[in-house]
């Protein structure tokens, strides 16, 4: 969880009664209008950041009343973006909208930001901006009951929420349209809040089990001095093998013996 998120939520809003009376002075007058900046919602369900990435379903949010805001937004015809926008925060009366000559119409737009206290982006800070019918009607009620909880001096002002989408077929512009679900699951304390992120921040890894330890090593032993070499014995001497003799030839003193091959046993 990092430093600034946490700062963020260090508010004691639960204190303010002035800031009360303005929450819910905003939240009674807001209407129609349309916008939407970082969190978006849609036929992809909800997303956020420039890659509009999904996020994960199920995972919880925390709401951080002391970044609702109220104000404006133009949209001229013809042009698909707005060409006007105006915000401040709730504690403070709604800004007026300035005339630059630009024709357009003003409509009403709330936002705040959230932060992920669960799953994969855990301590994710985002910003949600809306105007439109779906997602003022969002956000209205909870307004509406962070005003109440601030009047009665209650501690638990951060509602825990999911969110989801729902949609319905227009039949005059002949398009599916998506509207936000918010869905209030708990209500925490500035303390209760800070415990989620600590706790995620306190988490360590398991140390790693030790090392055996090394074998004792036995002192290591002198090497046996070499014996002496020991002369060489002189060598015998060899007699040289000549040629063999050849046996002389056959004479008429001398006539050649006839060996008679032994006969094969039966």
């Amino acid at each position: 969880m990092t430093k600034d998120i946490v700062k963020a939520f260090k508010t004691d809003i639960a204190k303010s009664q002035a800031a009360a009376g303005a929450m819910r002075a905003a939240a009674a007058g807001l209407t129609a209008a349309t916008g939407g900046n970082f969190l978006r919602y849609g036929a992809e369900g909800w997303t956020m950041g420039m890659e509009q990435e999904p996020l994960e379903d199920g995972v919880e949010w925390v709401i951080n009343p002391t970044t609702m805001r109220h104000g404006w937004l133009r949209f001229t015809k013809g042009v698909k973006k707005p060409t006007g926008d105006v915000l401040g925060s709730v504690f403070e009366p709604r800004p007026v909208p300035t005339e630059d000559g630009v024709v357009g119409e003003w409509n009403e737009q709330v936002a705040c930001e959230m932060a992920c206290i669960g799953g994969e982006d855990f301590g994710t800070k985002v910003d949600f901006a809306t105007g439109n019918v779906g997602g003022v009607g969002a956000l209205k009620p909870i307004m509406e009951q962070i005003a109440i909880r601030l009047e009665k001096g209650d501690a638990s002002v951060f509602p825990i929420v999911t969110l989801e989408t729902t949609s319905y077929h227009n039949t005059t512009y002949n398009r599916q349209v998506y509207n936000p679900v918010i869905t209030i699951i708990e209500w925490v304390s500035q303390e209760e809040l800070l415990a989620i992120f600590n706790e995620d921040e306190n988490e360590t890894e398991p140390a790693p089990e030790p090392e055996p330890a090394p074998e004792p090593q036995s002192e290591p032993q002198s090497e046996p001095e070499p014996e002496p070499e020991q002369a060489p014995e002189p060598a015998k001497a060899t007699r040289s093998r000549g040629r063999k003799a050849t046996a002389p030839a056959p004479t008429e003193s001398n006539p050649p013996v006839r060996t008679r091959r032994k006969r094969a046993s039966a």
